[in-house]
């Protein structure tokens, strides 16, 4: 008969149950207008990073920071970021709280804005 094949020395790579998914690549770095919010997101496809600030008066602004990965439906879900409440006084001085936060971004392609669970009523639109 044939000869046995020679081995080669490569073992199969074992299965890891669930496959990664590929990040989705949306082309979403750059900066998102909704009223009072400015949203700014950098980094890459597999990781990016968001910066989201609000002004809620002259005198108060909250600022969150998360990353992530959207995913094929166009979803980022964070559970570890981080939410800072700045208030300043008259005297031009400021105090910070900062709590963690989590929530999801998700990006209509349909619509090209982002919607984010904080704020669910307004539409991060891109900045011109």
């Amino acid at each position: 008969g044939d000869p046995e094949p020679e081995p080669t020395g490569e073992a199969e790579p074992e299965p890891t149950g669930e496959p990664t998914p590929e990040p989705i690549d949306f082309g979403l770095t750059g900066t998102y207008i909704a009223d009072r919010a400015t949203m700014r997101i950098t980094g890459t496809p597999e990781q990016y990073y968001i910066n989201i600030k609000w002004s809620n008066s002259a005198t108060e602004t909250v600022e969150w920071n998360f990353h992530g990965t959207f995913d094929f439906y166009g979803k980022l879900v964070y559970s570890e970021g981080i939410k800072t409440t700045t208030t300043y006084d008259e005297e031009g001085g400021a105090t910070s709280t900062s709590e963690y936060c989590s929530g999801t971004l998700e990006y209509s392609a349909a619509g090209e804005y982002i919607a984010w669970s904080e704020a669910p009523n307004r539409r991060f639109n891109r900045e011109e």
